[in-house]
């Protein structure tokens, strides 16, 4: 699998854990009693996990090639980290006017270590060599 096609797969990734944070987030605040690490974390990493898979289906369907053992998987992970921080950093200086702070780029990655690790191993036991 090329390169560009492993990092368009990292920045799905990372478009999702990005979106199903906020998502998350917004359903907390609804039920304020509720632990938010919690419930906001669970709740993000579930989400994530889904539309990853989904995400497998559908680029299958279009004919792109799935990350295919262990460095390939490793790589999408990478790239999700790096591109979710870029992701962020830029969105959060278009709309709050200035830079993030480092503690927010930390607390993403803090969620997607083990937030991605879950959503590559089942796309790897659902999309891998093996599942053709």
């Amino acid at each position: 699998m090329t390169r560009p096609l492993l990092i368009l797969h990292g920045l799905a990734l990372a478009l999702y854990n990005l979106a199903m944070i906020n998502a998350a987030f917004l359903l907390w605040s609804l039920l304020p009693h509720a632990p938010q690490r919690v419930f906001q974390g669970g709740l993000a990493l579930l989400l994530s996990t889904l539309l990853f898979l989904a995400w497998g289906w559908i680029s299958r369907q279009l004919g792109l090639a799935s990350p295919r053992g262990w460095r390939q998987l490793v790589v999408v992970w990478i790239a999700a980290a790096v591109l979710a921080a870029l992701v962020f950093t830029l969105l959060h200086r278009l709309s709050e006017g200035y830079w993030t702070a480092l503690g927010n780029l930390l607390a993403i990655w803090a969620f997607q270590v083990p937030a991605n690790g879950l959503a590559l191993a089942v796309f790897a036991a659902l999309y891998g060599e093996d599942a053709d």
